[in-house]
């Protein structure tokens, strides 16, 4: 994301809005299942879960990721960092990898990861969520988000929920639903003559 106008400080590559949120399993509402089942993922569904993340991710020019800035990374590069970042998680013993299936289609996955502990209680980061273009609108982040917290094993814990500040829906959603705020952050990268970036 580009500041605009022209300045003298280089131009803002980077930005993340962090979330951090205490989470009791009691005060969770319970949201039911409108599209399809949901379940944990498997190896066997990498290819289809790949299919997703291109579509939905990586190709996706609403979608913004610091991993798509062509400034840095070429399109192949992009495809295989996201690919790897869905194999890496599937492998992982500290994930939650959820899957979301209308018949034979997934048409929505969302993945947490236990990352360690925060104020005395395990904290689980939301590392990426998406849900296939014709099945948006039903609130199925929230509905595979629910079974996730379901399967962990505390009855309290925190939440990271981190993105991107051009990413406005969901930072939109994140307070809408009552995610605490924690910090904004910026990284600026400098040209040799910043007099010429815009």
């Amino acid at each position: 994301m580009a500041l605009a106008g022209k300045h003298t400080f280089g131009s803002i590559e980077d930005t993340r809005v962090t979330f951090i949120t205490l989470v009791q399993k009691q005060n969770i509402k319970k949201r039911f299942y409108p599209i399809g089942k949901i379940h944990l993922a498997t190896k066997s569904e990498l290819s289809d879960l790949l299919y997703l993340t291109h579509e939905a991710l990586t190709n996706n020019p609403s979608f913004f990721s610091r991993f798509k800035n062509r400034s840095y990374f070429s399109k192949e590069e992009t495809e295989r960092y996201f690919s790897a970042w869905i194999e890496n998680h599937l492998d992982d013993s500290n994930t939650y990898f959820a899957v979301l299936k209308k018949g034979e289609k997934i048409i929505g996955f969302y993945i947490c990861k236990r990352v360690g502990v925060y104020r005395g209680k395990e904290i689980y980061k939301g590392i990426l969520t998406a849900v296939a273009a014709e099945y948006r609108g039903y609130n199925l982040q929230n509905t595979m988000q629910s079974f996730i917290y379901d399967n962990f094993p505390e009855e309290k814990f925190y939440l990271d929920n981190t993105t991107q500040l051009t990413n406005y829906p969901i930072i939109k959603h994140h307070i809408r639903t009552r995610k605490n705020i924690d910090r904004i952050e910026m990284t600026f990268y400098r040209s040799k003559d910043p007099l010429t970036r815009v």
